[in-house]
Parts: structure tokens; sequence; C-alpha cells
């Protein structure tokens, strides 16, 4: 869903253009679910890529 919302945003006249990099972080939550730890890393991220499209954009 994360690369959508980015693809989306990208598209659109919203004032912020989000990377690609970001779909990754959505990327490293899933397989954050075969390897654990790697949600000390992934989880943050997300959040705070959230919270940036919240203060830019809106919510979701």
């Amino acid at each position: 869903m994360l690369v959508l919302d980015t693809w989306a945003l990208r598209r659109g006249d919203y004032g912020w253009r989000p990377s690609w990099a970001w779909a990754l972080g959505g990327v490293g939550n899933v397989v954050a679910a075969l390897f654990y730890p790697l949600y000390v890393v992934s989880l943050p991220a997300l959040g705070y890529y959230l919270y940036r499209r919240r203060r830019r954009v809106g919510a979701p």
C-alpha cells in the first residue's frame, strides 16, 4: 500500500513528492515478518513517513 500511496502523491499536485526509497520501507516491513529485528528500523521509518505525509499533504 505504501508503494501506491507514494505513486499517487508523486502523480498528483500535492506539493510533496516523496522519494521511492519510502516504498522500500514498506517492503522492509514485510521482510521483518520473517526477520523480526528489522522492525526496530522499519516501524519508526514508516511512522516518520506518515508524520511527514500528514504535515505536508493531510491524513491518508
